[in-house]
């Protein structure tokens, strides 16, 4: 049976909404930033992030697309086993920022602030 890791609140965290009980993923994808993370770990990421941000396509998508160009599927996967730590609100705030203007109406993500 492959190992697995859990899929916890970032996606929602930058949809504005609350955490989601974490879904088990298939633990792999450690390829360079830039390389698309394996189907299972992005449906989950886009499956959490358009309930959390009401259907919003766009801004589920960018903020994806940031995710994998930025960090490999192993640092999305380590960060969320630790969702309140200082790295992870610093990166939720980091894609959130990038993705804003998809995002209209979108408060920022909980317990972040502007810069």
């Amino acid at each position: 049976m492959p190992a697995t890791s859990t899929s916890p609140p970032t996606a929602s965290a930058l949809a504005g909404g609350q955490p989601s009980p974490p879904t088990a993923t298939p633990q792999a994808g450690t390829g360079p930033p830039g390389a698309r993370y394996d189907e299972a770990v992005r449906f989950s990421y886009l499956d959490t992030c358009l309930r959390s941000s009401g259907g919003n396509q766009a801004y589920c998508t960018c903020t994806l697309q940031a995710l994998e160009s930025r960090y490999t599927q192993a640092d999305y996967l380590r960060v969320n086993a630790a969702p309140d730590s200082p790295e992870a609100r610093r990166i939720i705030k980091e894609i959130y920022a990038a993705c804003r203007a998809l995002r209209s109406a979108a408060p920022l993500p909980p317990g972040q602030h502007d810069a």
